[in-house]
């Protein structure tokens, strides 16, 4: 059984805004990357359905710069088996639905783990529109 769980790369603010003073806007080199919690559960769901059955691989994937690798590795220190990173930018969920879909779809896969939104924009679009692709 083949199980692909998309993960993504999120920046996220743990204490006051960490303003840039010449733009007055938010510095992100002061922000924390990290994996979206919501795609974090669903690599703990995948790793737990690979204990259960031991036939299983699960392969991670997620669309982004290469920064995000480090977010990748640690995804699969929890227990992936596979990583995959689509080297691409973009804010747009429909053209990340559709890099993610095609690139999913010669995995021969059983099913796919998304989480069901992400910390940055509470859209919750890619997994939906990956579907749909």
């Amino acid at each position: 059984m083949r199980i692909v769980v998309c993960v993504k790369q999120v920046k996220y603010v743990y204490h006051d805004l960490p303003l840039c003073e010449a733009r007055n806007e938010i510095d992100p080199e002061k922000m924390v990357r990290m994996m979206n919690p919501y795609d974090e559960i669903s690599v703990e769901e995948a790793v737990r359905i690979k204990e259960r059955y031991k036939d299983c691989e699960v392969i991670l994937i997620t669309v982004g710069p290469p920064a995000s690798e480090e977010m990748l590795r640690y995804a699969f220190a929890l227990g992936g088996d596979r990583m995959i990173r689509v080297d691409f930018e973009s804010d747009d969920p429909w053209s990340i639905s559709v890099i993610l879909a095609e690139a999913i779809k010669d995995l021969n896969y059983d099913f796919v783990l998304c989480g069901k939104k992400a910390i940055d924009n509470n859209a919750g679009l890619v997994g939906s529109f990956s579907l749909t692709c």
